[in-house]
Order: C-alpha cells, then sequence, then structure tokens
C-alpha cells in the first residue's frame, strides 16, 4: 500500500502464492436433504463483540432475519441438494442441518485528503452438521466486503444502516446472504472419507507482539482475525474446505460452538485434522520512499506457514 502526496495508479503490485497439499477430495453427488437452521453464531456469549450489529439484529428481530436467509435459498439452483422448510430433529434419525454460522464484523476506515472510505466486512460459514451427532460435515467460509464513502467519519447510526443493508437487503450489492448462497452453489457435501484442513496455530513473532496495539491483543482478535483471513483466501482461491479455527473458547480444540436465533445451542464436534497449517506473523517493516513523482511509504507483513501431519509430524512445506 502507497500513500503520500501523489498516488501513481501505474503502479500495481501483486502477491500470489499456490499451496499443493497431497490431499484427494471426494465429493457425495447425490442429493441431500438439509434441514433449514437458519442463523447462528459461532462462539460463546462472550464472543458477540464480534459481531455486535448481527447480534443486535437478531435480538431485535431474529425471525425476520431467518426469513431473508430463507428466501435467498430460494435462488439456489443447485439440484443435488433439497432443503427442508423446517429444522431437523433428533427424532428424524441422520439429519443433516444447513446454517449460516456469522463469525466476524468490522468496520475499516481510511482517511484520505478529501474525506473518509469506510469498508464494511462480514466473515461468515457455510456450515452443515450432523444433527443425531452433532458433528460438523461441512464447512466453508464466505466474506463479503462493502465500501462507502464520506467527507467526514460516518456515525455510530450509519454504520448500523449499512449492516442493515447488508443482512436485510438481498438486492444490495453488499448483501451476505446473497454472496452465502453463490458460494454454495459450488461447494461439495463431502463424505466420510475426506481429509481435513486446519489453521492450527497462529504465532505472533516477539516483535509484533510490541507494534500491535491494545484493541487487537484483547482476546486473542489478531491470532483469530489473522486464521480467519487466510482460511477464506485459502478455501476460496483453491475450492477446497477448512476447518474452523474459531471455536468454542477455553482453547477447546475439538468444539464449535454454533448459538442460532431461536436461542438453541450446540456443542458440534470437529474431525480430527488430517493436515495443520500453523502461521507465524513476523515483524510488520514500514520504509520511506522519496521518488521526484511522489513522496510515501512502502508497508510489509510477513508469514511463515508450516504444514505437518500431526500423526507422522511429516513437514510438508515451510
Amino acid at each position: 500500500m502507497l500513500k503520500g502526496k501523489y498516488r501513481n495508479p501505474q503502479l500495481v503490485v501483486t502477491l500470489r502464492f499456490l499451496l499443493v497439499l497431497p490431499i484427494i477430495y471426494s465429493v457425495n453427488l447425490s442429493a441431500e436433504d438439509l434441514y433449514f437452521g437458519g442463523i447462528s453464531f459461532l462462539g460463546h456469549l462472550d464472543h458477540q463483540q464480534r459481531y455486535i450489529y448481527a447480534t443486535k439484529f437478531a435480538r431485535d428481530n431474529g425471525s425476520q432475519l431467518n426469513e431473508v436467509l430463507r428466501v435467498a435459498l430460494t435462488r439456489l439452483k443447485r439440484k443435488d441438494i433439497n432443503i427442508k422448510a423446517t429444522q431437523g430433529k433428533i427424532s428424524d434419525g441422520g439429519a443433516k442441518v444447513l446454517t449460516f454460522g456469522i463469525s466476524d464484523e468490522r468496520v475499516e476506515r481510511l482517511r484520505e485528503s478529501d474525506g473518509v472510505f469506510s469498508f464494511y466486512k462480514v466473515l461468515a460459514q457455510i456450515l452443515i452438521f450432523d444433527l443425531d451427532q452433532k458433528k460438523l460435515i461441512v464447512n466453508f467460509p464466505v466474506s463479503i466486503q462493502h465500501q462507502e464513502f464520506s467527507v467526514d467519519v460516518p456515525s455510530n447510526d450509519f454504520d448500523r444502516k449499512v449492516f442493515h443493508k447488508i443482512y436485510f437487503n438481498l438486492d444490495f450489492p453488499g448483501s451476505v446472504f446473497k454472496e452465502w448462497v453463490k458460494t454454495l452453489e459450488t461447494v461439495g457435501i463431502k463424505d466420510s472419507g475426506v481429509l481435513h484442513l486446519k489453521v492450527g496455530k497462529v504465532v505472533l513473532d516477539a516483535p509484533v507482539q510490541e507494534q500491535l496495539p491494545k484493541r487487537l491483543k484483547k482476546n486473542n482478535i489478531f491470532e483469530i482475525q489473522t486464521a480467519q483471513r487466510f482460511e477464506l483466501h485459502l478455501a476460496s482461491n483453491q475450492r477446497v474446505p477448512i476447518l474452523p479455527y474459531t471455536l468454542g473458547g477455553l482453547g477447546n480444540k475439538s468444539k464449535l460452538v454454533a448459538r442460532f436465533v431461536d436461542g438453541v445451542s450446540y456443542d458440534l464436534s470437529l474431525p480430527p485434522s488430517d493436515y495443520n497449517i500453523d502461521i507465524l506473523v513476523r515483524e510488520f517493516k514500514k520504509t520511506e520512499v522519496s521518488t521526484t513523482a511522489w513522496d510515501g511509504f512502502v508497508f510489509g507483513a510477513f508469514i511463515t506457514l508450516r504444514v505437518t501431519e500431526p500423526l507422522t509430524k511429516k513437514v510438508y512445506l515451510e
């Protein structure tokens, strides 16, 4: 990112990487009956600071929020999924539940000389779980970002109205439900033979601990957001599912807490990972750049990836 007196529009920096892992994915193409589980929140009640607006909307009118998602699902075109109108019951036997799992939302600002850019982001999950066994079957991350420009920093009420459109207006360009259904069009319904990827841990190098502001250290929010962003980009670009890093709290690495808008809460067990991806976040760098055309700064962020097989401790990539 370059910022200063003059930004050269012809200067484009592209960073790409391809992560190749020795994994074979199999997909069950037969029609699946999935019960509609509605909106859920991933994590305990003390995690609600991660999705403040969605929590408030669900508290005020959870049934309408679920109804918007239900309408969005009527636009799903794939024929190998049959979505039942009501949530399944344990007595049904073998019931699989589809839910929209909210895991994070945030607002980021960028001030320019003529005003402020506000970026509204929501991170969610496509979750399918076995209601009998309380076991996660499918997890696939989904993300939207909507941009607004204003002369001054927007008020809290303005932010609330933007998030209201993100969650309730399916015709809004930044509708997260519309993007969620679009992604669901291509997600495989996995069978029991599929191998599982997972972000094992996120470690901050000592200099990073000093560089981060206090708000990003609270409740390990920076580590969680780093893992979530990696999950999203790996899944979206390589079209592979990945087990969620954000779990049920208290360091529980084998459970995912899903709280539904109707008050029901499930502790979903996670299958063991076949391959772990550990991330080391290294020291951030900044340098000033001056030319005859412009003055500015170049910012650098660096990570080290380590991919291992937990059982044998074999390292596939570092």
